[in-house]
């Protein structure tokens, strides 16, 4: 439902995987979600170690509070948690913001498709990954202590502990933000569908047609190396007017077709980025 709700607003009746630009689309999109787990759970260490430095500052610098006698102060406690939360989100939110515009922006309408297929992939199956191994290592923990393996301070209690440190943000933060990472990309690639042209138009008689403004938006060094090499080719075998349009000088004609001209075809082949298609 996804896919076909967005080829119907940009227009695409299908999504090729044989063009370079959807395969790139597809990797981008794979990378995605772990690269936005990575960020949610180097965020968790970074808040979680800030909370324990203000624990042990309460300790050093608030007398009694060892003893019981003293109250501690839980507002800066909550502070510290509630602003760690929003800063550390800035970085993902602005991610999963940002990348489906550049994509769509930069290589077209197919590559935004790709790199949505991708992260719905990869995103789900890592979900699913980091749900139940989150949950195996906190359940495990949990499991000896109740005196399985030795118990409380076991090598296998320290091993659980060390387990359940990278258990829980894997259940309790990176796991859950996969399906916000993928509903948050769909919800912009909506929206910024209107910064690219459409792939069809309608025409007057009301059906649809291909939209010549758009074409197939190839991008990389092996577009521009094998556009500019087609045209090279065409200028040197073909006859008196290759199939692009360009002019070759007849035999015994007093300029000659030298190093400089290649060049200039050479430049006029990157610039134009595929045009003889």
């Amino acid at each position: 439902a996804l896919f076909t709700a967005y080829t119907q607003k940009v227009g695409l009746e299908s999504i090729d995987i044989k063009q370079p630009s959807t395969v790139i689309g597809l990797f981008l999109g794979g990378l995605l979600p772990f690269v936005f787990a990575a960020l949610t759970m180097r965020a968790v260490g970074r808040a979680a170690f800030s909370m324990v430095e203000e624990v042990r500052r309460q300790f050093r610098e608030i007398k009694g509070l060892m003893e019981g006698t003293a109250k501690p102060d839980p507002e800066r406690c909550v502070d510290i948690a509630t602003r760690g939360a929003l800063r550390e989100m800035i970085v993902p939110g602005v991610l999963a913001v940002v990348s489906p515009i550049i994509v769509g922006i930069l290589l077209g309408p197919e590559a935004l498709g790709g790199l949505l297929a991708g992260a719905t992939v990869t995103g789900v199956l890592l979900a699913i990954m980091m749900a139940n191994g989150g949950g195996a290592w906190d359940n495990a923990k949990k499991w000896i202590e109740e005196g399985n393996l030795g118990g409380k301070g076991s090598d296998a209690h320290k091993a659980a502990v060390v387990g359940d440190t990278v258990g829980d943000p894997f259940k309790d933060t990176s796991g859950p933000s996969m399906n916000i990472l993928i509903k948050l990309m769909v919800s912009c690639r909506w929206s910024s569908a209107r910064f690219w042209p459409r792939c069809t138009r309608t025409t007057s008689r009301g059906s649809s047609e291909a939209d010549p403004r758009v074409g197939d938006r190839l991008s990389g060094s092996a577009t521009i190396c094998g556009t500019s090499n087609q045209l090279w080719d065409q200028r040197l075998s073909a006859g008196p007017e290759t199939s692009c349009g360009i002019r070759d000088q007849p035999q015994g004609s007093e300029t000659s077709y030298g190093t400089g001209d290649r060049l200039q075809d050479r430049r006029l082949a990157i610039g134009v980025g595929g045009f003889c298609d």
